[in-house]
């Protein structure tokens, strides 16, 4: 089985493996609702326009960009030790920085604020991605990828640790307040990433994280909730921005709204 494979496997048997257990845990119940088939088909969309840019537009795309590079890092005269933790790093501040940009343009966050527009946040939240969303991040972030020559295995195999952890970070089970305390300094949790969801927009725009959470703390968007005080908090986008309906139709033209 290919790499590709294996992130195909590991995206659909991680997120229903903690949608079952957050959902059995909580509620006795791994039934799947409207939401979910919904939510379903969105990420089924996404992989079909994912498929053709990388059949059709991602040679071309490269070559594009490729003139303009800014330094190989697979070229880098290290060692293979120190090559592949560093562009591994690279890779997700990548994602940082594009995930942040996709709050601070406004085009972009059209594209984006579907992902937020959920106020139940759980595993399956990980499939709620307009998918136009995806083009604009396959442009910023493969563009990033090409400016610095990223090694290829190396950006299958963030995807592939992406494709487990996003739904663990969204999961609904937050961990235990001493364990998250520490955990939080080296990935994102599902306590950190839930702060991200807040209907506060100040907390909203903070922990754009993909997996590491020292982006934030370096630039100062990192913010930090104790486990008690989520009972309170609210989740999703303003109304005048959230789908009317839980219908494909309203999903699908929420960055016309």
């Amino acid at each position: 089985m290919t790499l590709d494979y294996w992130i195909y496997a590991v995206t659909y048997i991680s997120l229903f493996g903690f949608l079952f257990f957050e959902r059995y845990s909580q509620d006795s119940t791994i039934l799947l609702t409207k939401r979910d088939a919904l939510y379903l088909i969105i990420e089924i969309i996404a992989k079909l326009i994912g498929l053709i840019l990388s059949l059709y537009v991602l040679l071309w795309f490269v070559n594009f960009v490729a003139p303009f590079e800014i330094m190989s890092v697979s070229n880098l005269s290290i060692p293979i030790y120190l090559n592949a933790p560093i562009a591994f790093l690279l890779v997700d501040f990548f994602h940082y920085c594009s995930h942040r940009l996709h709050h601070q343009v406004p085009l972009l966050w059209r594209l984006h604020r579907l992902h937020h527009a959920d106020k139940t946040v759980d595993a399956m939240t990980t499939f709620l991605h307009h998918p136009f969303e995806l083009i604009s991040i396959f442009v910023v972030n493969f563009g990033c990828y090409v400016l610095f020559d990223i090694p290829v295995i190396i950006i299958l195999v963030h995807t592939l640790v992406v494709a487990f952890h996003a739904p663990f970070s969204h999961t609904r089970i937050l961990l235990a307040e001493k364990l998250n305390r520490v955990l939080s300094y080296f990935i994102i949790t599902p306590n950190v990433h839930r702060i991200h969801h807040s209907l506060d927009m100040k907390e909203s725009n903070s922990n754009f994280g993909n997996i590491f959470p020292f982006w934030d703390r370096l630039f100062g968007t990192y913010a930090y909730r104790d486990r008690g005080t989520f009972l309170q908090m609210k989740y999703g986008i303003s109304k005048n921005k959230s789908p009317n309906d839980l219908t494909l139709i309203e999903l699908l033209k929420n960055p016309l709204r």
